[in-house]
């Protein structure tokens, strides 16, 4: 009996029987054992699914290259999705994420590129970016070797990569594994401004403003050791509190605090309600 992998059952191999082996094999010739991948509109291939054709309409590309130049030349911020054949939750991230209406609706302010993170060609940007993928070990050498590095980073892959990138191509943020579809949608938006604070904060080093908001998405996005670089770093640039950003600030880095000690960051939390009982953040700090 022989293991037949379909793209039309993620997650249960189908059986194939001596019966079936004429059928197998006109799949075989057909490419019936790899997914029905989806031309990108650059050539290259996306992740196949019930549904993926809809993706074609969404302008994925394939070669990070030309998406790097178009980032820079359109503004727009950067996904990456990056997907490996087979993988159960790739497919599902393809068939439902990816096609969820808001996050359609969303995706069409971003430059979309999909890596497949088991073609060759595309290591060298895997590893430009240290995202973990299974490298492939010649045939001349042992894998599972002791000290062999491949070894490592096959521990570590995790599939799908969403990698976001700002139009200059500098990483801002990413996440690993499904993502629900509003979930996911909430991350696009957030990520688009984080994708425009990085910006502002380009054009101008000691915009106290673009720290702060910068500092407050990453907080929301739980990505504490950046939210706190940021908010300090606000708080160092406008120590006499002229761009009225203190407040805010103090609460996010009272935030951040929380998991470390509980009573002290409780205890920080009144304090800082007694002192902005009439701030727009007062009931979010009451919540906390």
């Amino acid at each position: 009996i022989y293991i037949l992998h379909s793209r039309f059952s993620a997650r249960r191999p189908i059986l194939v029987t001596p019966k079936l082996y004429p059928i197998a094999l006109l799949l075989l010739l057909l490419g019936g054992l790899c997914p029905a991948a989806l031309r990108a509109d650059d050539g290259g291939t996306l992740p196949a699914g019930d549904q993926a054709s809809q993706l074609t309409a969404q302008s994925w590309k394939t070669a990070p290259a030309e998406v790097l130049a178009s980032a820079k030349a359109s503004g727009k911020p950067v996904y990456v999705y990056i997907w490996a054949r087979y993988d159960p939750a790739c497919m599902e991230m393809s068939d439902r994420t990816l096609l969820y209406d808001l996050v359609v609706g969303t995706l069409g302010s971003f430059e979309r590129l999909a890596v497949d993170a088991l073609n060759r060609q595309n290591f060298p940007f895997l590893d430009l970016y240290k995202v973990p993928y299974i490298k492939m070990t010649p045939l001349n050498q042992d894998p599972t070797a002791p000290g062999n590095p491949d070894m490592h980073v096959q521990a570590r892959a995790q599939w799908p990569t969403n990698l976001f990138l700002d139009s200059q191509g500098v990483e801002i943020y990413r996440v690993y594994g499904f993502v629900e579809g509003k979930a996911f949608a909430d991350i696009l938006s957030k990520v688009q401004e984080l994708a425009k604070q990085c910006d502002a904060l380009r054009q101008d080093p000691n915009s106290v403003l673009a720290e702060a908001n910068l500092g407050h998405l990453y907080t929301q996005l739980k990505v504490f050791p950046e939210a706190r670089k940021h908010l300090e770093h606000a708080l160092a640039l406008d120590p006499e509190n002229t761009a009225g950003m203190q407040a805010d600030v103090q609460l996010d880095l009272t935030i951040i605090g929380l998991p470390d000690d509980p009573v002290a960051g409780g205890q920080a939390l009144r304090h800082w309600e007694m002192k902005n009982a009439h701030h727009p953040r007062y009931l979010e700090a009451d919540n906390g």
